[in-house]
Parts: C-alpha cells; sequence; structure tokens
C-alpha cells in the first residue's frame, strides 16, 4: 500500500513526465528568436524563415522577384542561373514563396541575416498580447530590440 508522501512523488513524477513529453519547445518569443538564430549560422534557410512574419517573407520575395522573371531574357543568362540554384526557372515558379526564398538565399548565398552579431544573450522578454519584444546584447555590448509577432501560434520575428 502506497502512502501519501510516495503517492504525491509518483503522481508529481507522472505530471513532470508528460509534461516534458508534450512541450514541443520554441513556445516563447526568445527561445524561437534563439533557433532563427541557430538556423542562420547553420544556413537552413528553410527553418529560418519559418521564424519570420508572412509580411517579412513577402517583403524579402519581391526583392529576388527579378530572378524569376529572368526567363523573359538572355537564354544563356537562363542557363547559368538554372546550373547555379540547381532547378529551372518553371521549378522555381512553382515553388511556394518560403521555398522558393530559401533555396535562392542558399545557392546565391545572400543572407540579409548573416552578421557576426548572431551571437547574443536575451535580456528580456516582454509580452503584450500576440506581439513582444526580446531585448538581445550583442556581443560590442549594444542592446537591440527585436520584434516578435505571434502568428499561427507561433512566435515569429518580424524583420522590416
Amino acid at each position: 500500500m502506497l502512502t501519501k508522501t510516495k503517492l504525491l512523488v509518483v503522481l508529481i513524477s507522472t505530471i513532470l513526465l508528460f509534461s516534458a513529453c508534450f512541450n514541443s519547445g520554441g513556445d516563447s518569443p526568445s527561445e524561437n528568436l534563439r533557433t532563427f538564430a541557430n538556423a542562420i549560422i547553420d544556413n537552413d534557410m528553410n527553418k529560418a524563415l519559418n521564424y519570420l512574419t508572412d509580411d517579412s517573407v513577402e517583403g524579402l520575395s519581391e526583392i529576388y522577384n527579378f530572378i524569376v522573371e529572368i526567363d523573359q531574357g538572355d537564354p544563356e543568362t537562363k542557363k547559368e542561373l538554372e546550373n547555379e540554384i540547381g532547378v529551372s526557372l518553371d521549378e522555381l515558379k512553382n515553388m511556394n514563396e518560403r521555398d522558393r526564398l530559401a533555396l535562392l538565399m542558399e545557392k546565391t548565398g545572400d543572407n540579409p541575416f548573416a552578421s557576426e552579431d548572431m551571437e547574443f544573450d536575451i535580456i528580456s522578454d516582454e509580452i503584450n498580447g500576440d506581439e513582444a519584444i526580446v531585448t538581445i546584447k550583442i556581443q560590442s555590448g549594444k542592446e537591440i530590440p527585436i520584434t516578435m509577432i505571434k502568428e499561427d501560434g507561433i512566435w515569429k520575428l518580424e524583420y522590416k
């Protein structure tokens, strides 16, 4: 027969076990900012772009739209570009916006996020509804506020 103390220990252990199993992580703005930064460091643009708001992805995609339109120009330029990115421009056009952007950023080596400041400490995490400000301290000692927006239940970086 279990004593009350043993029963309480078993109950608490069970609760902790289930909460650890079902906690998917990344449920705070600062955790997701850290995940985004690590993806950038690893040059995993598909993962990184999942932590950008839809508006941020749309804005970045506009920078690369000219590449999709190259097929209307010089055939030699088109062929060179297709060789560089590893897919045809028709395939590129048919990709969803995030995948297309990730591929172009990875293949061209053009990463607007790459910076020595990817190593940082999180100073604070202030949540106000579906918006949060994560203040980070970069290696130079400068503190920078980063805006995070909750989209579809996930905290994402707002990049302007």
